[in-house]
């Protein structure tokens, strides 16, 4: 054999072996696992694994926040989509807030039906001034209450 053939033969051996003792290595090199990790992923282990765990580990707990963050963006546009069916009530409040200015006037609606009606019959208007209300007291009545007050002053 030629020199050249040793040469080559060593190279290919420090390849082979870098290779294979970067990977055994790796399996017998202890990592600690914080807590944070493991709870992430709902498992329980004494802390501590090897490197090779490790990385798969980490592969798992990427594979998890993209998945929690899909389902996240998921139950947001469904929230999104929920309340813009549910705001349809804001133009519900608008129809009736120009309904209501319409009927009872506002700066807007400066005549407005109850203006117009009241114009029209002008004894609605004033005539609920004089109506009597079950809890209205008569004239007497008040003379009476007022006279036990003062009795009961002096």
């Amino acid at each position: 054999m030629r020199k050249r053939d040793y040469v080559m033969i060593v190279i290919g051996l420090l390849c082979l072996a870098t290779i294979s003792c970067n990977s055994v290595i790796d399996s017998i090199t202890p990592v600690k696992v914080p807590n944070a990790s493991l709870q992430y992923l709902n498992i329980e282990l004494d802390g501590w694994m090897n490197l090779v765990e490790a990385r798969e580990l980490r592969d798992e707990i990427i594979i998890r926040h993209r998945n929690n963050q899909r389902d996240y963006l998921r139950t947001a546009e469904d929230d999104k989509m929920y309340f813009n069916d549910a705001m349809i009530i804001q133009e519900n409040i608008k129809q009736t807030e120009e309904w209501q200015a319409m009927i009872i006037g506002d700066e807007s609606h400066p005549f407005s039906i109850l203006g117009i009606m009241a114009g029209l019959f002008p004894g609605l208007a004033v005539g609920g001034v004089f109506i009597k209300r079950p809890t209205d007291l008569t004239k007497q009545e008040v003379e009476v209450i007022v006279s036990k007050r003062l009795q009961e002053g002096k």
